[in-house]
């Protein structure tokens, strides 16, 4: 019987260890200075996305082309992003593996409504080319707004 007992302090104390570490991680990527970097990657690599949108392409529907510096860009923003989030990961006392791990964990166990399990499919979703593309059009429309509403505010102080 003790040992039954000691089995699930160790159960509990896993799936504490896990919300704590994906906790720290979400914290992490969910916090403005992770915003700010990905605007600052995106600002950085955003002109083939806004060539598409002059061009009236739409890359996001079905059946629009991708440019070959769309999938650069996608290759670029997973190697920098994932050496990120690894760095987090590590800052918090584990491993890829672990966080792997306690991530499959919570995503097989957690109720639907659990912010682990929403921040980790939301985590997954940005590593898929797809979802990294509607996310670059969207900042290929906010910058090409912000650089549009430059323009009409030095011509109208002219």
């Amino acid at each position: 019987m003790p040992s039954e007992s000691k089995g699930g302090e160790e159960k509990e104390e896993r799936k504490m260890g896990a919300d704590g570490l994906i906790g720290e991680v979400r914290k992490v990527l969910m916090g403005a200075e992770f915003v700010r970097e990905f605007e600052t990657f995106a600002e950085k690599h955003i002109e083939p996305f806004l060539d598409a949108l002059v061009k009236g392409e739409s890359p996001t529907s079905d059946g629009g082309d991708h440019s070959h510096s769309f999938y650069d860009t996608y290759k670029v923003y997973l190697d920098h992003f994932e050496r990120r989030v690894e760095q987090h990961i590590v800052a918090a006392g584990a491993t890829v593996g672990d966080f792997m791990a306690v991530a499959r964990e919570a995503l097989e166990n957690a109720s639907d409504f659990d912010p682990n399990r929403f921040f980790l499919e939301a985590l997954l979703a940005t590593t898929e080319y797809e979802t990294f593309i509607v996310l670059m059009m969207n900042e290929a429309k906010r910058i090409r707004k912000q650089r549009n509403d430059e323009a009409e505010s030095k011509d109208g102080h002219k």
